[in-house]
């Protein structure tokens, strides 16, 4: 089956300054079949953000016209047909420490270009490959370790893919956290278990509490298979509503 073409926005400022970005980034999607749109960071961005889906949203930090943390939250409001695109912004060394609480804000990753070069293509690759999620409210239990003390915390699942999830918790968590985890899927009495680390804090819109997306490094006996036909009833039963990456 041929595989099918991914669609990248790369929203950035002037020309001039991007063609940095450009070198490093097109190496990196090569692997993949991929179609590359490129639109100024002005306001007009934010609406097609809203009503186009791209499988991959790569933003030049700073951008000129418009603050990054405005298009960031346009990309994710609900409703947006890129709010489960994967969202990658790539800064100048100089600038990676402004850009960092977009991670907070909706992106999935943050990339400086003085990063080496297989680095681009690693996480762009990662990207690229996230699963289609589906929404989901079911509950979770979780193991952490913080100061050499293990805790289990009880929480919620906003979204989930056979790759990661989006958990809804009073506890926060940081980037690179470990834990271990029992989810309960609706219908069966007998929970998913794995480990899984935290890639980014996420806000949840309306909601005060922490929130965090994980992805899942192991799971234990059947647990894989188990999750993977759970997703594939679910997505065929939302498929209308289906067709973006998380």
């Amino acid at each position: 089956m041929m595989e099918a073409i991914r669609h990248v926005l790369v929203v950035g400022s002037r020309i001039s300054d991007d063609a940095e970005l450009f070198r490093r980034l097109s190496p990196a999607l090569e692997p993949a079949e991929c179609e590359l749109h490129r639109v100024p960071g002005g306001a007009d961005v934010r609406e097609l953000v809203a009503s186009t889906s791209f499988d991959l949203v790569v933003v030049s930090f700073p951008l000129d016209h418009l603050p990054a943390e405005a298009l960031v939250r346009a990309i994710r409001r609900e409703g947006s047909a890129c709010r489960r695109s994967a969202l990658l912004v790539v800064v100048r060394p100089e600038s990676q420490a402004q850009a960092e609480p977009l991670l907070a804000a909706g992106a999935n990753r943050v990339l400086s270009l003085a990063d080496p070069g297989q680095r681009m293509a690693t996480v762009v690759s990662e990207l690229l490959a996230v699963a289609p999620r589906v929404a989901l409210k079911s509950s979770l239990r979780f193991e952490y370790r913080r100061d050499g003390e293990a805790e289990w915390v009880r929480a919620g699942i906003d979204n989930l893919s056979i790759s990661g999830m989006l958990v809804r918790s009073g506890t926060p968590l940081v980037r690179g956290d470990r834990l271990s985890f029992e989810l309960w899927l609706p219908g069966e009495d007998e929970a998913v278990r794995g480990v899984a680390e935290v890639v980014r804090q996420a806000t949840l819109t309306g909601r005060s509490s922490d929130a965090f997306a994980a992805r899942f490094l192991a799971f234990r006996e059947v647990g894989r298979q188990r999750l993977e036909a759970f997703l594939m009833a679910e997505l065929e039963r939302t498929r209308p509503l289906g067709g973006c990456r998380a």
